[in-house]
């Protein structure tokens, strides 16, 4: 009778086991769980600050001119626990915070003539994805990595689909980070060139100056950071982080409140 005691808390130990490794590997590979670094496609940084600045630069024989705006703002989602996974966002410029550096030159910019600031206020670049990332560095505390740039340029109301490489470094918080922002940044930089007549720029008016005093097509270099700590999140790499699978018993627990698909309900 005792025999038959033991053999059948053996089974009960046993089922209770299988069931709770079944619902530890659901919770882990569930991809509700933003907690799950494998799972998760992207952890928010958020862009804003005068330090981000988007500049254009149009060379013709007649004349250089550079534009430069320190208002831009946006976000990108990013996970680097698992860069491969690529990332999305959108990075958005004012064309009424555009300086030339002659006050008269700026107002024919945004007048109805060039990109027409009134009707059409934001130059916006939405990324749809990230891909063909390379790591070309990684250091204590920092990785980078070149990616292509897959989203749509929007510029006085016409709207361009481009693919543009891109340079971004993910920095861990650390003394040295917290001089420019608190949180884990993520710094980017991109530099593409685009058409004036692919977006109607400028007016025919103006048209015979293009080629002569105003470039056929204009680059534009991007500068920005992104700080996780306006995003709402820590650093999902950190071993530290409740919410990190890797990072604990307790994390690893299907009930873990950090689970918002938490299959206990709290």
């Amino acid at each position: 009778m005792r025999h038959l005691r033991t053999l059948a808390t053996a089974l009960a130990l046993a089922l209770v086991s299988t069931m709770a490794l079944s619902s530890l590997a659901s919770a882990k590979g569930n991809p509700c769980n933003p907690c799950n670094p494998c799972m998760m496609k992207g952890h928010k940084f958020v862009i804003s600050g005068a330090k981000n600045s988007a500049s254009f630069t149009s060379d013709a024989p007649l004349e250089r001119i550079v534009g430069v705006s320190t208002e831009l703002s946006g976000y990108i989602m990013f996970n680097p626990c698992n860069p491969k996974a690529g990332g999305s966002g959108k990075l958005m410029i004012p064309v009424a915070s555009l300086k030339t550096g002659i006050p008269m030159r700026d107002k024919h910019l945004k007048s109805a003539e060039w990109l027409d600031a009134k009707n059409h206020p934001n130059i916006v670049f939405e990324i749809k994805k990230l891909k063909n990332m390379k790591e070309v560095s990684k250091k204590k505390g920092s990785m980078t990595f070149e990616a292509t740039v897959v989203g749509s340029f929007s510029l006085h109301g016409k709207t361009k689909s481009m693919e543009i490489p891109g340079r971004f470094t993910f920095l861990k918080e650390s003394g040295m980070t917290k001089m420019q922002a608190p949180g884990n940044l993520l710094v980017g930089r991109v530099n593409f060139d685009v058409a004036l007549k692919d977006f109607s720029v400028p007016s025919e008016k103006f048209g015979k100056i293009i080629g002569a005093k105003v470039g056929e097509s204009v680059t534009i270099a991007v500068s920005f950071f992104g700080s996780d700590k306006s995003g709402g999140g820590g650093n999902p790499c950190n071993p530290c982080n409740p919410c990190n699978p890797c990072g604990g018993k307790k994390a690893m627990n299907p009930c873990n409140p950090c689970n918002p698909c938490n299959p206990c309900g709290g």
